[in-house]
């Protein structure tokens, strides 16, 4: 609707063209002030030749109410250009928000904002932000954390991050503190703490309390030695397994007589001891890695890799008689890799022997 047809409209129907003018102003001033978008008013100001601060005498408090209202401020400096009026930062804030989503797949809605307007948002509301990505409802994702620091240029506080860390390994003796629950609620929980250490590079400053028990209840379990997970709570914590050397030397030589030398390096580590093993302990560490049918050739690698030490001519004869596998490819792995362990070839009768029980079977 031009002013010209306005003006026709009042000539035509007799009305008075001020009185014409002075509704448009009125009802354009109206919808200003409960936040119409920005292209309705451009469009009205372009048809009437109307100006926003001269005609419709608003104030600096109604142009701030505006943008409050409107609640997008994508056109801000065009708005800044119409009325000279720039948003407030409380305005600004206000489209700095948070959700799941972003914290999930990153800040990009606060990147363009950034990089069209120019502005950022307050300490107080990168602060919110901080909080919402550590808060609860969010157990898994913190990537958003590094993205929130170099956008605002505000570092991740060290109280928030490590009162997660806290919330985390709480919620691993919260309930069913027993067997497969702690493993499957510690494996959780190291892997959550592994991505919070890896963004923020925070050392976790739990309880020396929490942190022992963690060990403690790990190493306690029969089934299932989770060496990751302590190994993460050893790197996010910086805080060893203190229990006295004997107690230390009595856990690395339990695994290297289950021949779980692999796993050694790592709890030597936690346990920051050096292990000591005798000639015979190593042999009866060949002896039991023999008898395991799940990754022989694997356990005696570690072995003598761990200790440098060979296995003895009468074990070595051994390995060959009480390995059993059901297949030529998968013994043949294991006595060439015997071999070059032990210096010791396979005895040609032992050879002949397990060759007529492999063809002897039924498959």
């Amino acid at each position: 609707m031009a002013l010209e047809h306005l003006l026709s409209y009042a000539e035509a129907t007799g009305l008075d063209a001020d009185e014409v003018k002075v509704k448009v102003r009125d009802k354009l001033r109206s919808d200003f002030l409960r936040g119409v978008c920005y292209e309705y008013l451009t469009t009205y100001l372009d048809a009437t030749g109307l100006n926003l601060m001269d005609d419709l005498k608003l104030s600096e408090d109604e142009v701030q109410r505006w943008y409050e209202n409107y609640s997008n401020l994508w056109h801000a400096k065009e708005m800044e250009k119409l009325t000279g009026v720039w948003p407030k930062q409380e305005c600004i804030d206000g489209v700095f928000y948070m959700t799941k989503e972003m914290a999930e797949k990153g800040m990009d809605l606060w990147r363009v904002y950034i990089n069209h307007l120019g502005v950022k948002p307050s300490f107080e509301k990168t602060m919110e932000a901080y909080q919402f990505v550590l808060g609860d409802e969010n157990p898994w994702d913190y990537g958003a954390l590094r993205e929130i620091t170099e956008l605002t240029g505000v570092d991740i506080p060290e109280d928030l991050v490590q009162r997660k860390y806290s919330s985390i390994i709480k919620d691993v003796f919260s309930e069913g503190t027993e067997g497969f629950h702690i493993w499957n609620r510690m494996s959780s929980a190291s892997a959550r703490m592994k991505k919070l250490f890896d963004v923020t590079g925070i050392n976790a400053n739990i309880s020396e309390e929490l942190v022992q028990e963690a060990y403690h209840r790990l190493l306690s379990d029969k089934l299932y030695l989770n060496v990751e997970t302590m190994e993460t709570l050893y790197e996010v914590t910086n805080m060893k397994y203190d229990v006295p050397e004997a107690e230390a030397q009595k856990i690395i030589k339990s695994l290297l007589l289950k021949g779980d030398a692999e796993h050694i390096v790592v709890l030597k580590k936690i346990l920051q001891t050096e292990p000591e093993f005798s000639y015979e302990e190593v042999q009866e560490a060949y002896s039991t890695a023999l008898g395991n049918c799940f990754d022989v050739t694997k356990r005696i690698r570690a072995i003598k890799d761990f200790t440098d030490v060979k296995p003895s001519e009468m074990v070595a004869i051994e390995g060959y008689t009480r390995h059993k596998s059901c297949c030529f490819s998968g013994y043949t792995t294991f006595a060439s890799a015997w071999k070059e362990i032990s210096g010791v070839g396979i005895p040609e009768e032992v050879a002949h022997k397990y060759l007529d029980s492999l063809l002897n079977r039924n498959f």
